[in-house]
């Protein structure tokens, strides 16, 4: 009896034991698992983080693109002047039927710094469903065109440019291209047409009336300037300019090619800046030959072109080659 109470006894010991630990080890084994996994997420998260983070002497400045150039930034200034719409035809305009020839007087500026080429054939003109024109040459008897020529800094031309419209067609804007091959450039509206008050940026020049400039083994000089000068029987005077001719002499010193004389390789410009080609015939003096000199060989002989009556003549500019802007000589025309 005693050892079946002791049994009794000792059964009911080890049972509440038993049954204890059976229930307590899943939960713990289940909290021991979380905590060593999440531990370590905890932690990398943290370093990631903490990697992330870059101290604010060692970031770099975010770099900004860079603003697209407008033609004030490149200094090429484009001014319209008048529209002549419809303009008459010239000898040589081809004018097809249903078509209109209409002429634009624009002036260019040179503020760049450096030669730019100027050509008639470089506009175009757009109409208002965005066509666009090209030029025609030669186009007016009774306006100037355009001058093709090398515009140096500060200096500046003016004249006529005419495009064929058809009668449907209205000019809306002009624009000057870089080239004939491209469609970058310049485009301003022909409905605010104004002729602005003109500010002198004409320089100086150092060389005076009657002093010698020197330039690629060619010399110029400046002899006399007649302003007005009595016009040829084949000069037509047009109102509100005169006649003003050049005496000027160019002589080879030392030029690796014989010089080439033209009286269209003389260019005027004003005191405004305006650059003028020379009028062919104009003069009833003798015009300066067309034809070569050699070394040591010098040729004379007067240029004849037409100034607005309030400008004022300033220098001669020498430049047989267009295509090549450091090939030039100037000399002026004042005392």
């Amino acid at each position: 009896m005693r050892k079946a109470a002791l049994y009794l006894l000792l059964v009911f010991l080890i049972l509440p034991i038993l049954a204890c630990g059976s229930s307590d080890s899943p939960a713990d084994a289940g909290e021991t698992d979380e905590t060593a996994v999440e531990e370590p997420a905890e932690t990398a998260a943290e370093e990631v983080a903490e990697d992330d983070v870059v101290p604010e002497e060692e970031a770099e400045p975010t770099e900004l693109p860079e603003p697209t150039a407008t033609p004030e930034d490149e200094a090429i200034l484009v001014f319209p002047l008048e529209v002549l719409d419809p303009a008459t035809p010239g000898m040589f305009a081809e004018v097809p039927e249903g078509s209109r020839l209409v002429g634009t007087r624009i002036a260019v500026e040179n503020q760049s710094g450096e030669p730019v080429g100027i050509n008639p054939l470089d506009f175009v003109l757009l109409d208002q469903e965005g066509l666009v024109v090209e030029a025609e040459l030669a186009a007016s008897d009774e306006f100037s065109q355009l001058s093709t020529l090398a515009l140096h800094t500060n200096e500046r031309v003016e004249g006529w440019v005419f495009f064929v419209l058809e009668e449907s067609s209205q000019p809306v804007s002009i624009k000057l291209t870089e080239s004939i091959f491209s469609s970058e450039g310049i485009t301003v509206d022909l409905a605010e047409t104004a002729t602005p008050e003109w500010e002198p940026i004409a320089e100086t020049p150092e060389i005076k009336l009657g002093e010698t400039a020197e330039a690629n083994g060619v010399e110029l000089t400046v002899l006399s300037v007649t302003d007005p000068a009595p016009p040829g029987i084949l000069y037509t005077a047009t109102e509100g300019t005169r006649l003003v001719t050049i005496e000027a002499q160019l002589r080879n010193v030392a030029a690796e090619e014989p010089v080439s004389v033209n009286p269209l390789y003389f260019y005027l410009v004003d005191n405004l800046g305006f650059v003028y080609e020379a009028e062919l015939g104009a003069t009833e003096q003798e015009q300066i030959a067309t034809r070569e000199i050699g070394t040591g060989e010098a040729i004379r002989g007067f240029i004849g072109y037409t100034l607005p009556e309030e400008r004022t003549p300033l220098y001669i500019r020498y430049a047989p080659n267009m295509f090549d802007d450091s090939e030039y000589v100037e000399a002026g025309v004042i005392e």
